[in-house]
């Protein structure tokens, strides 16, 4: 092969080639962030029994817990480019994000706005120089941006990134930022799911992992106006909204769309224990005709024990009032406690609800 530069996709499937069953989906392991700085050495190499021959590459000291910062100007993006060719030469790295979780219909690149673009020279496959590990900064300091207007809420209302790295030559790869301290008080995880086409579309949500005798429970996925044409009682003078649930992997949750339009949905996560034990990863995954699209993954983790049942916590004030997202607290639902810090790539720590007796 002459000159490829090459950066690692993300995960999409349950195993996939190429990846240790515990890597979370919808991440890679060449972009991360890291408000350290990275550490001089070689990547770690898990040489796990379910890891690819030779071992699976990444860098451990990526996406610690609290990065990347929505409100901060300084924070740190790495993006690790490869030649895969004979032949040395330079290629152009483009990279973007924006707060849109899952996407379906033809995607487009309005969407994203871009972080950085810049040269990089590498060598031949095998020399020193064939692998690059490249650092830029990465603003989200101003919490109002909107991405003149294509986003419809505005940055510090999200807890959920999305990166893409665009080589030329070469191929691009996406990375899932859930562990992100958002500027947002939602007890709950907000994500979008996005319909790009110039026409209405129907998708189905999909639990890809989701532990035994766990529930997913989803809010926004039937419009409002769905909801008052199929007679759902009203309470305290208000519409009721469906509240869907995901309870397997065989399990899942349609939703339509208009053309462009962009839907928030937040996700509650429903446990029967009163303590967990170990930490747990949660994947949702958007299918479009059969075909898997796009996706987030969660990791819950344990967190203190409570002394008592905790009544149903106050919501403190928005910080961005104009633009509220919706809140979920349905009544046989709690958010009770605050999770732990883990370190693991690209994975979100949220709050877990359990079910009252």
């Amino acid at each position: 092969m002459a000159f490829t530069p090459y950066i690692t996709p993300w995960k999409t499937a349950f195993p996939e080639a190429g990846y240790p069953d515990s890597w979370p989906g919808w991440t890679t392991p060449d972009i991360f962030v890291n408000a350290s700085g990275v550490p001089s050495g070689s990547p770690f190499y898990d040489t796990s029994p379910h890891s690819p021959p030779g071992g699976f590459e990444y860098w451990q000291v990526g996406n610690p817990p609290g990065d990347p910062t929505i409100g901060v100007a300084n924070n740190r993006l790495f993006v690790v480019v490869t030649n895969q060719g004979i032949d040395p030469g330079t290629v152009t790295v483009s990279v973007g994000f924006t707060p849109f979780a899952m996407v379906g219909g033809v995607w487009t690149q309005f969407a994203f706005e871009q972080i950085a673009q810049f040269p990089v020279s590498l060598g031949a496959s095998g020399s020193g120089t064939a692998q690059v590990v490249t650092e830029v900064q990465w603003d989200l300091s101003n919490t109002g941006d909107t991405n003149s207007g294509l986003w419809p809420q505005p940055l510090g209302s999200f807890n959920h990134l999305c990166v893409e790295a665009q080589l030329t030559p070469g191929n691009s790869a996406q990375n899932n930022f859930s562990n992100v301290i958002s500027m947002s008080p939602l007890p709950v995880v907000a994500f979008l799911v996005v319909n790009t086409d110039p026409e209405p579309r129907t998708y189905e949500i999909v639990a890809q992992q989701i532990p035994e005798k766990w529930s997913l429970h989803l809010r926004g996925t039937q419009h409002r106006r769905e909801n008052k044409e199929r007679g759902k009682e009203k309470e305290r003078g208000k519409e009721k909204e469906h509240v869907a649930r995901l309870a397997s992997t065989e399990e899942s949750v349609t939703i339509t769309l208009e053309a462009g339009e962009q839907r928030v949905v937040t996700l509650a996560i429903v446990h029967p224990h009163d303590r967990l034990e170990k930490p747990h990863f949660v994947t949702l995954g958007l299918m479009d005709g059969g075909k898997l699209v796009g996706g987030i993954t969660l990791q819950v983790v344990p967190g203190p024990i409570a002394n008592r049942q905790p009544a149903r916590p106050a919501c403190p004030p928005c910080i961005l009032p104009q633009n509220p997202l919706p809140m979920f607290f349905p009544k046989k639902e709690i958010v009770y406690r605050v999770p732990t810090q883990v370190n693991f790539p690209g994975t979100t720590l949220i709050r877990v609800a359990t079910q009252q007796k």
